[in-house]
């Protein structure tokens, strides 16, 4: 009942504005270019609104921006020193453009792992300020991903732990 009042009054609003600028139209065409300009602008509002309330709730829902579809991750050592940590991760954006992977990771050894990402760029770690906390891996997208486009996600670390 809610959802049929507010098209209703969306439809008042809107139609109440197209008659105010046919009425103008036929008086005096400055009258009409500013009524055409503030309905433009009322249009454009309306849209920043959607959007902007569009994006909230996909943030509320996916604080990341993307769903996990599946992970996997593979750990290998040959020598007894250097581990090789391997994760695969398939995700599907949930934003309208995700550029941006974090994957987080802990970490207490006295060299920092060495990160590679074969499928995409890797960017920076963000080391996490407290022991509690987690690092961070920035891995940035080589095309941004549209929402619920999909993608793989490899991050390789070799971690000393001698």
């Amino acid at each position: 009942m809610k959802r049929t009042s507010l098209i209703f009054q969306t439809a008042a609003g809107i139609a109440s504005i197209v008659g105010l600028l046919v009425v103008f139209v036929s008086e005096d065409p400055l009258k009409a270019w500013i009524a055409l300009g503030v309905f433009i602008a009322f249009i454009f509002y309306i849209a920043i609104l959607l959007l902007t309330t569009a994006y909230r709730l996909i943030r509320q829902k996916y604080p990341n921006g993307y769903i996990r579809l599946t992970s996997q991750a593979r750990y290998t050592c040959t020598d007894g020193k250097t581990v090789e940590y391997d994760v695969q991760r398939v995700i599907q954006s949930k934003l309208p453009c995700l550029s941006k992977f974090r994957h987080a990771f802990k970490w207490t050894g006295s060299k920092a792992p060495e990160i590679s990402c074969d499928v995409h760029n890797f960017s920076k770690v963000l080391e996490g300020g407290s022991d509690s906390e987690w690092d961070m891996a920035v891995v940035k997208l080589n095309e941004p991903l549209l929402y619920n486009q999909v993608t793989v996600v490899q991050i390789c670390m070799l971690i000393d732990d001698s």
